[in-house]
């Protein structure tokens, strides 16, 4: 599936932008950055016990050193810490995650399951140097949530969902980040306190994950009304108020269904027509890693384009289109290639195993 969604549509590059959008994309905006510029001035603690905290205190590499020297170093010893954090890679398979890093409360018996995907995709470190705040290491590939609550992913608060979430760390981009943080910190630590590693996530990582987790909220959205499901309920966990636009969200996104689909659009197209609230494009919400996709990584590409896959595979059999059957060629042989998702097998416990591979057999296999 990694070789899938690469091009982007030149005639519907920006997505289905109504006017009626434009307010509701500067609200969401709006709302996002008050967000962060409140974590940046009111930290909280995280437990020493989070997989981010273990990830940068594993690096063990000085911060004195210049910040492009850092990063090289980085990269050269990230191999071993991932596979010892049975994070997923090139080189490792990984696990799913059940401890409680995002989307799941450390401590619940029952949760969102987390697949977290370790790379080391090039940044420009100079760009870097300037606005290293506004950058996400961390991206949201998949999560189930379609609530437009904005609650940052930082595995404090209890959602009461299920499903499982796909997270992508550039290590690299994570540590510079932490490095310029700290370099900052110095002058400050002066005259107050010291803060931690894991008040740095808590101000900065984390609540940049909400740029690509609002994206992929609002597809779920628009799933769930295309399938007529419901969508997850969320309170307010900010100190504050945020506007809700749900319901004209809801009526977007519905308009998106009634103008958008019926014109039977090849995939890449209607990927890049689905409306934004951040990115150029859908296309940049879903971008994989630059990286070698071995063995070890199909499991969890899979199982974050599953989603999008079973609702582009249905649509476009609902509407009898035939402008993809190139793309229909393709996952009919990814899925010979992997046996329907035998490989899953390996990754997977028996119930995680049995869900994916009836959404794989019961809402792919069938539109193919």
């Amino acid at each position: 599936m990694y070789q899938l969604f690469h091009e982007r549509s030149v005639s519907s590059a920006g997505g289905y932008n109504p006017p009626e959008f434009h307010r509701l994309r500067e609200g969401l905006r709006q709302s996002i950055d008050k967000i962060t510029a409140y974590r940046q001035t009111n930290t909280r603690a995280l437990l020493d016990s989070h997989l981010l905290i273990g990830l940068l205190q594993s690096l063990n590499i000085s911060l004195f050193l210049p910040v492009e020297i850092y990063v090289d170093k980085v990269s050269d010893v990230m191999d071993g810490i991932v596979t010892a954090l049975k994070l997923t890679s090139p080189l490792s398979g990984g696990k799913v995650h059940t401890e409680g890093a995002f989307y799941r409360k450390r401590g619940e018996r029952i949760g969102v399951e987390e697949i977290v995907i370790a790379h080391e995709d090039d940044f420009d470190i100079v760009h870097f140097k300037n606005n290293w705040r506004q950058y996400d290491p961390i991206r949201v590939l998949h999560h189930p949530c379609s609530d437009l609550a904005l609650t940052v992913p930082d595995g404090r608060v209890t959602q009461s969902l299920t499903g499982y979430s796909v997270i992508a760390i550039n290590v690299p981009m994570l540590a510079a980040q932490y490095y310029m943080w700290r370099h900052e910190r110095r002058e400050i630590e002066r005259r107050e306190s010291p803060r931690t590693t894991g008040q740095f996530l808590m101000e900065v990582p984390l609540p940049n994950m909400l740029y690509t987790h609002v994206e992929i909220a609002l597809l779920n959205r628009m799933m769930n009304l295309y399938f007529d499901r419901p969508n997850t309920n969320i309170r307010n966990s900010h100190p504050f108020a945020l506007p809700d636009y749900s319901a004209a969200i809801d009526q977007v996104l519905a308009n998106f269904l009634r103008v958008v689909v019926p014109r039977k659009l090849d995939f890449d197209s209607l990927i890049s027509a689905f409306p934004t609230v951040w990115h150029r494009d859908f296309h940049e919400v879903i971008q994989l890693p630059d990286m070698a996709y071995t063995h070890q990584m199909q499991w969890a590409v899979m199982l974050a384009r599953m989603d999008l896959v079973r609702w582009l595979v249905r649509q476009n059999h609902e509407q009898q289109g035939d402008r993809n059957r190139a793309y229909l060629s393709k996952l009919r042989f990814y899925l010979i290639l992997n046996d329907n998702g035998k490989l899953l097998h390996q990754r997977l416990n028996p119930v995680q195993y049995g869900r994916a591979i009836a959404a794989i057999e019961d809402d792919i296999v069938p539109y193919l």
